[in-house]
């Protein structure tokens, strides 16, 4: 039984410092590279983005898209991120129905 305990605390013990470093790894990468907001307040939403991202609207039938930096001069594409904001209340459906008919 004694051991059984022993192991516990040591699991606890464990878990708690794993926690503390995943804390403290968000808290520095907004401290170091910030956070910043962008909202659409016709489409009815806000978001929290990367400080050295670059972001352009309206584009390419996106609500936003989100650009990341380049990482180095042989980098030739930038990964993006892209928002598409599309009204389904005249035909309401689930999420899996929407799904399908975005696939198709």
């Amino acid at each position: 039984m004694h051991r059984r305990n022993k192991q516990k605390v040591i699991i606890a013990l464990i878990a708690s410092v794993g926690l503390l470093l995943i804390s403290y790894s968000g808290y520095h990468l907004v401290r170091v590279h910030g956070l910043k907001t962008f909202v659409d307040e016709n489409a009815g939403f806000k978001l929290r983005f990367p400080r050295d991202w670059a972001y352009a609207t309206n584009k390419d039938g996106a609500a936003v898209i989100f650009y990341t930096p380049l990482e180095s001069d042989l980098d030739v594409f930038t990964e993006n991120v892209n928002v598409v904001v599309q009204d389904i209340s005249k035909k309401p459906m689930h999420l899996r129905e929407f799904t399908e008919l975005a696939l198709r």
